[in-house]
């Protein structure tokens, strides 16, 4: 799928990374370009399909965020 937004490659990079280890990092990374991305669209007074594809993006950070750190039973009641 070709990038129509500069944010996407970062969001790439975490959805297609298998490193345990360096995801959240690259988490972190996506959405410090999207929180940037939507400065910039809010101070233009922009909105539109890119902030539809802004809040999908999150929304799948998110996702996958809570699927790479699964709670452990005894943590869950915390």
């Amino acid at each position: 799928m070709p990038r129509a937004y500069e944010w996407q490659r970062y969001y790439d990079a975490a959805v297609f990374e298998t490193d345990q280890v360096r995801l959240p990092q690259l988490i972190a990374t996506a959405e410090a370009a999207i929180e940037g991305r939507m400065a910039e669209l809010h101070a233009t007074g922009e909105d539109g399909k890119e902030r539809q594809a802004i809040d999908a993006a999150l929304a799948g950070l998110n996702l996958l965020r809570e699927r790479s750190n699964p709670k452990k039973p005894d943590q869950e009641s915390a």
